[in-house]
């Protein structure tokens, strides 16, 4: 995001943070120091904003706002997965103090929030009461490594490293409930091991244990592979050695690994669910949610037919060019103005003030089974 705002026109970017950042950036990186998150996010970075003349915070994180700024703010709310009690277990003691607070006060001064899809737009607004006129949906975006071809040898040379064979089915991610992994492993169960020969899962998570559990009763053997951690570089080569790729998750809030595989012209399954129909469309194919019968049949329609997986291929590079950031930061920018705006003319203080449903969210949401809110 940063990158792509350099690069517009009439914005400067002033990135901040508090660690050394791994890329390398084409402007000067502020440091926030170190300390407290708190004092950083409450204290510094308000002095940061008045020094630098900022005319408008962009916090890409879900929160991070402080409660008092020189400059209209823009949240960045991906989704609402941490607020769903079953896909994220509730936060207790001082994590859930502090991811109370946060929100309340970075959802309360944002004078606009952007989100990355209509699925996750509408959540926010349902769930957290808020206006939908404050919610703005900026679409992710792809980075150009996943289109460019890394070249056969580099392929093989990563699907060996991390357990592919041709054909294998791949699924990119952590290895939680809310990803609903056991549903395309049931699925690969019912395949043919001449057809699917092996399900390949990359990332780590809560959900590994119970999935080789999974896998042994069914007798897949080493046909279920637990890849674990995957480095981000390897991730283009990857795509390109899968038969295809499957998100059977039911809560993503924009699903960036179907996007990804899409720009590697890798075959693309997903659950209709959340977000996924709204990044896939037509280029993909969809399934109910926890069906995996249903997966299954898409697995032999794509996997038993070259031509079905060259034509989905294509297709999916095709839908994955749209998703540039330079369109990102085009949005963005557009948000980015209307706060600026807003600020400039006393709406955004007025906006934030009608806000009424954080009270009510703040003595519902953090108190766990059994306990009772303070």
């Amino acid at each position: 995001m940063t990158e792509a705002l350099a690069r517009r026109d009439r914005v400067t970017a002033l990135p901040f943070a508090h660690t050394t950042l791994r890329a390398e950036l084409p402007v000067e990186l502020h440091h926030l120091g170190g300390g407290r998150e708190l004092t950083r996010e409450q204290a510094v970075l308000p002095r940061l904003l008045s020094r630098l003349r900022a005319d408008v915070l962009l916090s890409p994180a879900n929160r991070g706002l402080p409660l008092v700024s020189p400059c209209p703010m823009v949240l960045v709310l991906f989704d609402l997965a941490e607020w769903d009690r079953t896909l994220v277990a509730s936060p207790r003691g001082a994590a859930a103090a502090r991811f109370a607070y946060s929100n309340a006060v970075s959802l309360s001064r944002a004078a606009r929030i952007a989100t990355t899809s209509e699925y996750s737009r509408s959540a926010i607004t349902r769930t957290l009461g808020i206006a939908d006129g404050r919610v703005r949906v900026v679409p992710g975006g792809i980075e150009g490594r996943f289109l460019a071809d890394p070249g056969a040898d580099a392929v093989a040379r990563t699907a060996n490293r991390h357990g592919m064979v041709p054909g294998s089915v791949l699924h990119v991610g952590s290895l939680q409930p809310r990803k609903d992994l056991s549903t395309l492993v049931r699925a690969v169960a019912a395949l043919p091991a001449a057809l699917a020969p092996r399900v390949v899962l990359a990332g780590t998570g809560p959900e590994a244990q119970r999935l080789r559990a999974l896998g042994d009763t069914l007798e897949l053997g080493d046909r279920l592979h637990l890849a674990g951690f995957v480095a981000d570089e390897d991730l283009p080569a990857l795509y390109r050695a899968a038969g295809c790729v499957v998100l059977a998750g039911t809560g993503e809030g924009f699903g960036l690994p179907a996007l990804e595989a899409m720009a590697a012209g890798t075959p693309v399954a997903a659950a209709r669910a959340g977000s996924l129909p709204e990044v896939v469309g037509e280029a993909g194919r969809l399934f109910p949610a926890g069906d995996p019968a249903a997966l299954a049949a898409i697995l032999r329609d794509v996997l038993g037919s070259p031509a079905v997986a060259a034509n989905m291929g294509a297709a999916g590079r095709e839908r994955a060019a749209a998703f540039s950031w330079d369109r990102v930061a085009e949005g963005m920018e557009r948000v980015l103005r209307e706060a600026v705006d807003m600020g400039r003319s006393g709406r955004a203080r007025a906006e934030v003030a009608s806000l009424r449903s954080l009270p009510r969210w703040l003595r519902s949401h953090d108190a766990a089974p059994g306990e009772e809110s303070g």
